[in-house]
Order: C-alpha cells, then sequence, then structure tokens
C-alpha cells in the first residue's frame, strides 16, 4: 500500500507546481507558433500525463520508493537493454522505445533512476563511503547503465550521466584525496584523449560527434582558417545551426522578445 505523507495544504509547494506549469505551456506555444505539424498538441498531452504523475509521486513518502531501490535499478537496466535490442533507430542511434506515437527514451529516465538508486546506496553505506570495497561496488553499478547508453550511442546522456554520479558521491561525503587523485589522473587523460579525437581517421567517437566538438571549436573561426584544418565552413554553420539562431533571437528579440511567429 502507498504511504502518502501527511500535507498541510499551505506547506505545500503549489507556486513551484505553477512555475514549471507555466515554463513547460510557453515552451508548448513556443513549438506551435514555429511549425504547425500538431507537435504542440502531442507535447501538451505529455506534459498533462507528465503532471499527474509528478503531483502524484510528490505525495508519496520516499522512504516508500526507495523500498524498491534494486527493482528501480533492474528496471532501468531493462529498459536500455531493450533498447540496445529493438529500439527504433534514427539518425545513426538506437535511444527510443515506442508505444505507437509515443516514445520513451530510457536514457532520461535512467537519470532520475541513478538518483533514487545510489542515494539509497550510498545513504546505506555513508559510514564507509570512502572504503575502496564500498567505491569499487558503487563503479561497478554506475558502468553497466553508463556503457548500454554510451554504446547507444549517447555521448550527451553518458556525460550527464556520469557527472551525476560525481555529484552523489561528493555529496554523500567522499574524500577529497580521491577526488584530487581522480582530478590529477583524469585532466590528462580527458585532454590526451581530446588531442586524439580532433585527429583525422579516429576511432574513438562516431563521426557526427566529433562534428560538434569541431563545430564548438571552431565556430567563429573564417572559411581560410577552417580550410587550413581539412574544414568546410558550410558544415560548421550547419552543425552550429541552432545556436546560431538562438544568437540571432536573443539579438532581434532584446529584452522582451517578439510575437510569435509562424514559419512556414
Amino acid at each position: 500500500m502507498f504511504q502518502f505523507r501527511e500535507y498541510r495544504l499551505k506547506y505545500y509547494s503549489i507556486r513551484l507546481v505553477l512555475f514549471i506549469s507555466c515554463l513547460v505551456l510557453l515552451g508548448v506555444q513556443v513549438i506551435g507558433s514555429a511549425i504547425d505539424d500538431g507537435s504542440d498538441k502531442k507535447q501538451l498531452v505529455c506534459f498533462l500525463a507528465g503532471l499527474a504523475i509528478m503531483l502524484f509521486l510528490s505525495l508519496v513518502d520516499y522512504h516508500f520508493i526507495l523500498k524498491f531501490h534494486w527493482l528501480i535499478y533492474l528496471i532501468n537496466l531493462g529498459l536500455l537493454v531493450y533498447v540496445k535490442i529493438a529500439g527504433d533507430e534514427g539518425g545513426g542511434a538506437q535511444r527510443w522505445i515506442r508505444f505507437g506515437s509515443v516514445g520513451l527514451q530510457p536514457s532520461e529516465l535512467a537519470k532520475i533512476c541513478s538518483i533514487l538508486f545510489f542515494a539509497w546506496m550510498l545513504q546505506k553505506y555513508k559510514d564507509r563511503i570512502n572504503s575502496p570495497k564500498v567505491l569499487i561496488m558503487a563503479g561497478l553499478l554506475f558502468a553497466v547503465p553508463f556503457l548500454l547508453i554510451y554504446k547507444q550511442p549517447d555521448l550527451s546522456s553518458s556525460v550527464v550521466f556520469l557527472v551525476i554520479f560525481c555529484c552523489l558521491l561528493f555529496m554523500a561525503g567522499l574524500s577529497y584525496w580521491y577526488i584530487i587523485s581522480a582530478l590529477a589522473v583524469g585532466v590528462p587523460v580527458f585532454s590526451f584523449l581530446m588531442y586524439k579525437i580532433l585527429q583525422p581517421g579516429q576511432t574513438l567517437i562516431n563521426n557526427y560527434q566529433k562534428s560538434r566538438f569541431l563545430g564548438f571549436l571552431y565556430q567563429d573561426s573564417s572559411a581560410a582558417e577552417l580550410a587550413k584544418r581539412g574544414l568546410d565552413i558550410s558544415d560548421i554553420n550547419a552543425i552550429n545551426y541552432q545556436q546560431k539562431n538562438s544568437v540571432l533571437a536573443i539579438g532581434s528579440g532584446q529584452l522582451w522578445g517578439k510575437d510569435w511567429i509562424i514559419i512556414r
């Protein structure tokens, strides 16, 4: 049976719910103003479903949810394995599970599941958080879903997943000796990997992922500078299409923005 919190209405953060709802509805309106293909209606339905789930879970005692920590972890793994085997593929990546017109991206759900599971685990072993045995066990449990996400491939979500895990360790009281040691090893390794990734013919990441790095690093370079590096300015502009248009939108709209514009 669900264990509900005994809330007094005056202590419930209704204002936070309203703020979230307003931001999401604003986003839905922006989608509808940008393209008229029914995407805004689909987003609105998903928002209402998500809002109902959020309100329900906000009333459930989180201690009750954490009783199912292993179930949460295994369901998370099951979805990640399923999407790897039978998920929808698009753009060179296999990340979605489709239920008719509705899609589920397990890598996004994994972020929430990881917070719940590792919060329980690190709280359980809080007195031994700096024990090598506990850290190795936590690292192995983290590595399995991390690799499944990375192999989809989904580099951005895997990086976010890694950052979440590191933040949880830090908040659990990880020794600064471990943190400094990890930085001492991680910074040179990261620098070396970045150097290798930027070399022609690299195989560490996919080409589209490398293109995003190049687009970020050389976004303000001239056509002549890009040509020296074997790059074409049209490719860089295509990669940075969204960023450049965001800058233009902010620059033209200024502080108060502009009216909705329907793009045909």
